[in-house]
């Protein structure tokens, strides 16, 4: 099983005016430190790097530098959106494609998990209640028990390891409050 790292985005990026939009850097670092052993930046030089590559776009971590960022430290990445709203209105897809998409997630974890190949980042509503405040977490591992599927996650929103290394939701909770964005990161080769 993969080792996790923790990482609060309001204490460990060290520019203020950085904090509060840090969560998406905050989640690859710790992605980078679980799955790079010799990874040795510290997430203030992430930031910078993900700066420097104009990465935030409209008050906004670009998904697309966020997987670039992934690329320039030999990591495979890419992004996905599970939706199905053209023109702000659901189609009779919408249930089935979200489906589809947390159950791509865990199946992707569950490959993943004993050989530390990968991790996800997925875009859900700041504590999973604040719909209008956008928020990355780091899903690196799954569990299942008393027939039921859960996603182990870390929260960089939170101020300490305890509070926020290890956390778990279930499915269908999740499924019910995504954002239905994700950034899949693995290990080549």
């Amino acid at each position: 099983m993969k080792e996790s790292f923790f990482c609060s985005q309001y204490l460990d990026i060290t520019n203020e005016e950085w904090r509060n939009k840090g969560c998406s850097i905050s989640s690859l670092w710790m992605g980078f430190k679980m799955l790079k052993k010799d990874f040795n930046l510290s997430v203030d030089q992430v930031l910078e790097e993900g700066i420097s590559i104009n990465g935030f776009k409209e008050g906004f971590w670009d998904h697309k530098s966020i997987a670039i960022l992934a690329h320039n430290h030999g990591l495979a990445s890419y992004t996905e959106e599970f939706k199905s709203s053209p023109f702000g209105h659901d189609t009779e897809y919408v249930e089935s494609v979200n489906e589809y998409g947390v159950n791509k997630i865990f199946d992707f974890l569950k490959n993943n998990r004993d050989n530390n190949f990968g991790v996800v980042i997925a875009s859900v509503p700041k504590n999973f209640d604040q719909i209008d405040k956008p928020h990355s977490i780091l899903l690196h591992n799954i569990s299942e028990r008393d027939g039921e599927k859960y996603f182990i996650y870390n929260d960089s929103e939170k101020l300490s390891k305890s509070e926020g290394e290890n956390l778990e939701i279930n499915l269908e909770e999740f499924k019910s409050k995504w954002r239905k964005l994700a950034i899949f990161i693995n290990t080549i080769g």
